[in-house]
């Protein structure tokens, strides 16, 4: 996350709240960030969404698999 921090400090801070949630009985994670296991990426000019995982697509972030999406999220962004 540290590395993620100082090329894209926004995304970290993005994926730290998502990391720090903790008013579920409010409102849940899911609610809040709407997002499902994939990245957009930008090719060309134009926009593509790449799952992060099979299935991705219509695999919603929760509390529940918070960390494993920003795992998934953090491996994207450095090794692919």
């Amino acid at each position: 996350m540290d590395d993620l921090a100082q090329w894209q400090p926004e995304v970290a801070k993005s994926l730290q709240f998502i990391l720090d949630y903790k008013d579920h009985h409010k409102m849940p994670l899911e609610e809040i960030i709407q997002r499902n296991f994939t990245v957009d990426v930008q090719c060309f000019g134009v926009v593509e969404e790449r799952e992060l995982c099979p299935g991705g697509l219509n695999k919603i972030v929760t509390r529940k698999n918070r960390e494993e999406f920003v795992k998934l999220y953090i491996d994207y962004e450095f090794k692919k």
